[in-house]
């Protein structure tokens, strides 16, 4: 977990389910950001396939939604649709529902610029793939590529393809591919030091090696969602002038433990930026299995947030309706106070730090507190409800001995009581 989300960032995760009827074999868009296609062996010929595919719900096309289905072409090492399997060489994939990352509705001013926003689905099949001395390559495909990335070319001309081999060798020993553990976080910040744990596990317990690798090229504009994938090898994204593998965000600023996936750096340049990480698998010395991945990092500028806080001072059920209330925010230049009563009605409103108010009756009210800072429009707020009690509340308790074996149990009572109710 990077730095910045352990300081700053709120992350909203909410799982909803998208009910959606539409055509979408002549939908033009840009909204991947990215995704990976992956197997599990579960024995007598039976593997579990994981498709995971993001997109941008902020900047993408509102009528380039999730696939439904997604269609996983099938070939053999050849390159050849194997049309005898399944549906033409075809596994359809049901759309169930989309996982929704991001800080649009929960954003505590920690970054500057408007909210990047990524949703997420996962597709899963369980298919039969029986032994084939030329193996299989399964592929996934869509465009286009996010258009607001600065490090490879033609992102809205460029499509994604997410695949995977198996080998024979790898059909025989029933190989289950390594599974990473998290996905990276949706902002990072420029100009602090950047570390993030992505690394994968192996049921298998072989061995894992981790690599900056060029994302492959899927689908055309003018074919976004093609009936089958087109057949391998596929070619690779172009990477924009002074950008590559060894230059991904700008300045030589990113590094990936081969032996852990650790990624580290040093973002210095503000941006989105395209990134693939892939994970290879040895066993006894020998490649087997390889999980390629992508996704963008966001790089943007990260500052204080304002941290609102205030303390409620005079409320001692005394019968003194004047109350106190002491400021203890950080990093804000201005204030709001609001005060309702239980009805909703405002009976109170300032601009002051602090404040102090008589409250014109005994009962229940909501406090709010909104904090601004002027250099970059920053607004946050703090909500307390606060109960103005009656000064004839006569607290009393009294405690039992339930049991004494296995040790004592003491149940207390409260008795208190409020005579003008």
């Amino acid at each position: 977990m990077s730095k910045y989300i352990k300081r700053n960032i709120l992350k909203l995760m909410t799982i909803s389910i998208l009910l959606i009827v539409t055509n979408t074999t002549s939908v033009l868009g840009t909204h991947i950001v990215g995704g990976q296609l992956s197997y599990k062996c579960l024995g007598n010929d039976q593997y579990e396939i994981t498709l995971t595919v993001q997109r941008d719900c902020e900047n993408g096309a509102e009528d380039a939604p999730f696939d439904d289905p997604a269609v996983v072409g099938v070939f053999n090492f050849s390159g050849s649709l194997l049309t005898a399997l399944f549906d033409n060489g075809r596994i359809e994939m049901p759309f169930i529902g989309e996982d929704t990352i991001t800080n649009s509705e929960v954003f505590d001013c920690s970054v500057l610029g408007s909210a990047i926003c990524v949703h997420q689905s996962t597709y899963k099949a369980i298919v039969s793939l029986p032994y084939n001395k030329k193996g299989y390559i399964l592929a996934y495909q869509r465009c286009c590529r996010n258009s607001i990335l600065e490090n490879i070319s033609n992102p809205l001309e460029t499509g994604a393809t997410y695949w995977v081999s198996i080998t024979p060798e790898v059909l025989n020993m029933c190989n289950s591919q390594p599974v990473f553990n998290q996905w990276p976080d949706v902002y990072i910040c420029a100009n602090e030091d950047l570390e993030i744990d992505h690394s994968a596990f192996d049921a298998d317990g072989d061995e894992l090696v981790y690599r900056f690798c060029t994302p492959s090229q899927g689908a055309s504009e003018s074919d976004p969602q093609p009936i089958s994938p087109s057949n391998p090898p596929y070619d690779e994204v172009v990477w924009a002038p002074t950008y590559g593998l060894n230059n991904l965000l700008g300045s030589n600023s990113l590094r990936i433990n081969p032996s852990t996936g650790e990624i580290t750096g040093r973002p210095t340049q503000i941006g989105t930026y395209l990134v693939g990480v892939c994970v290879e698998e040895y066993r006894n010395g020998e490649l087997i299995s390889t999980v390629r991945r992508d996704f963008e990092f966001n790089v943007r500028q990260c500052t204080d947030p304002i941290l609102v806080d205030f303390d409620v001072i005079g409320n001692d059920c005394d019968g003194d309706t004047q109350v106190s209330f002491q400021n203890n925010t950080v990093g804000a230049d201005g204030y709001q106070w609001t005060i309702t009563d239980e009805a909703g009605m405002i009976i109170f409103t300032s601009t002051d730090e602090d404040v102090e108010f008589d409250f014109p009756a005994l009962g229940t009210y909501t406090i709010l507190l909104e904090a601004s800072r002027v250099s970059d429009g920053c607004v946050a707020r703090e909500r307390m409800t606060l109960t103005i009690g009656s000064p004839d509340v006569i607290p009393d308790f009294d405690a039992l001995f339930n049991s004494c074996s296995g040790g004592n149990i003491i149940q207390l009572n409260d008795l208190s009581s409020d005579p003008s109710g």
